[in-house]
């Protein structure tokens, strides 16, 4: 939220028990501006601090839309400024994740105009035409169902990057990422916990796990596909941090497709249906798109100063 938001709340008159949790709702932006100057902070269980157990927003309900951050009113669409407005929407939302899985053509990306009461933050990418056409490339690249995941995952990278490794080893790092982020965070711990220990590291129940998603949800790689792509629009790859440089931009971005479909497969359990995918896909992406993890040092989540992306692609079977 913008400083004139942060300060506007830190002074609003409300009831005292509302007061206390509004004074515990916020910290400070790791490198504040006017536009970003602080952040909300989640509760353990990752959750706003001011919601309600009915699921409503108990600063909402006792002051008003008005008072609410424009990030709070707006949500899940996130609006960037740089070279171009762009508008999209997060799938940390369990909506929006039902509307992408809803279609089974590639992600488009449109030109138009759309009025939202929200200038916007500012964006990572650079002003220039290249940046742009690279991100294009990547998305063209993703959309491209002529080959594997594997494959497109490889060109995104550059068409260097070659797998030496087995299902087995992949299976071992990507457990490694995952119980890492599950011990900081709470939207990742449950599902991480499941996963890890109905795969256990195992490259046969992985497998297994992978072809009991596919029987109940047929179109997974394709819904797969689409979140990934609005996943790297959402994040503005590869500029996913400020002064983040493009080969670990990609690694993470590797990463992060490896955890979402290890936590997909993993907790999946065929009697929650699609209702539950969709619930695991929120809870992944709640962690990767409003989190610091494109802030974190590859090594330290690959547990290797040897990983390379290749180590991950046995996992996109």
């Amino acid at each position: 939220m913008s400083s004139d938001e942060y300060f506007r709340l830190i002074g609003l008159e409300c009831e005292s028990s509302l007061r206390k949790r509004l004074d515990c709702a916020f910290r400070l932006a790791d490198y504040p501006s006017p536009e970003r100057y602080a952040l909300v902070k989640p509760t353990y269980r990752g959750d706003c601090p001011l919601l309600a157990a009915d699921g409503y927003c108990d600063l909402q309900r006792s002051c008003g839309e008005s008072v609410l951050p424009m990030v709070c009113r707006v949500y899940p669409r996130s609006v960037r400024n740089g070279r171009v407005a762009e508008v999209c929407t997060s799938a940390s939302c369990e909506k929006t994740v039902e509307l992408i899985a809803a279609d089974t053509a590639p992600l488009r990306f449109v030109t138009g105009e759309l009025e939202l009461p929200f200038d916007g933050i500012r964006a990572f990418s650079p002003d220039d035409d290249e940046a742009h056409s690279e991100r294009k490339r990547a998305l063209d690249i993703l959309s491209d169902r002529s080959r594997t995941f594997a494959e497109r995952l490889v060109l995104i990278g550059g068409g260097d990057c070659r797998s030496n490794s087995g299902l087995s080893y992949a299976v071992s790092v990507i457990e490694y990422a995952v119980a890492a982020v599950s011990a900081v965070s709470p939207s990742i711990h449950e599902v991480g916990s499941a996963a890890l220990e109905r795969i256990c590291g195992n490259a046969g129940n992985y497998i297994s796990a992978s072809e009991s998603l596919r029987a109940a949800i047929p179109d997974f790689d394709i819904i797969f596909e689409r979140i990934i792509a609005n996943h790297m629009f959402y994040m503005q790859y590869p500029f996913v941090s400020a002064g983040r440089g493009r080969k670990d931009a990609y690694s993470l971005l590797c990463i992060a497709c490896a955890l979402f479909r290890y936590l997909a497969v993993g907790a999946f359990r065929p009697e929650c249906g699609f209702d539950g995918f969709v619930d695991v896909t929120a809870g992944v992406f709640r962690y990767l798109e409003h989190s610091g993890f494109y802030s974190l040092p590859v090594k330290k989540l690959a547990g290797s100063a040897s990983f390379s992306p290749a180590d991950l692609l046995p996992l996109f079977i």
